[in-house]
C-alpha cells in the first residue's frame, strides 16, 4: 500500500481510538505511527537503486513480532491512548500491507525473512522490473533518486 493509502487508514484507526479513548493524542499517535512504519523502506531503496543490489528486502518495521511489544507495553501503561494508538495503527499498516502487496504470505514476520536469507525473489512475489516501474512511479522518487544515482541497477528476474 502507498503512503496516502496508510494515512487513510492511520486517519480512521485513530478517529476510533480517539473516540473510544477521548484522547486526541491517540488519534496523533495513530496517524504518525501509520505512516512512520514504511521510513525502513528507505534501506531498501538505498540498496537497490544507489547500491544497485535488489537481491534482498529487509523491511525491518514491518513484522508482526513486533506487536507483542507493542501489545505488553499496552497492558503495562493500563491501557494508556496513545500506546493503543500506536499499536491499532502498526497492526492496520501490517494487515493493510498484507492485503495490498504481492508479498509471501508469511513475509511480514521478521522470522521468516531472516530464515529466508531476506531474499527478494523469495519474499515478493513481482518480478523486478515491475517492482522498479512501480516505485518510480511515486511521487519524487525520480527525482531524488536521480541526485544519488544514474538509474537502478543489479538482477533482474
Amino acid at each position: 500500500m502507498k503512503p496516502p493509502g496508510h494515512a487513510a487508514i492511520s486517519i480512521g484507526i485513530g478517529g476510533i481510538v480517539w473516540a473510544v479513548t477521548k484522547s486526541p493524542y491517540s488519534m496523533a499517535a495513530a496517524v504518525a505511527t501509520g505512516v512512520a512504519v514504511d521510513l525502513d523502506h528507505l534501506l531498501e531503496y538505498y540498496l537497490w537503486f544507489v547500491k544497485g543490489d535488489n537481491s534482498r528486502v529487509f523491511f525491518l518495521l514491518h513484522s508482526y513480532e513486533l506487536l507483542v511489544p507493542c501489545i505488553l507495553a499496552g497492558v503495562l501503561s493500563g491501557g494508556d491512548p496513545v500506546v493503543i494508538g500506536v499499536s491499532a495503527a502498526f497492526l492496520g499498516h501490517l494487515l493493510t500491507d498484507q492485503i495490498a502487496n504481492p508479498m509471501h504470505p508469511l513475509a511480514y514476520f521478521l522470522t521468516f525473512r531472516a530464515l529466508n536469507g531476506f531474499n527478494r525473489a523469495k519474499l515478493i512475489r513481482q518480478p523486478w522490473k515491475e517492482l522498479e516501474t512501480d516505485f518510480l512511479k511515486l511521487y519524487g522518487a525520480k527525482t531524488i533518486l536521480g541526485r544519488f544515482a544514474k538509474g537502478p541497477r543489479g538482477h533482474n528476474d
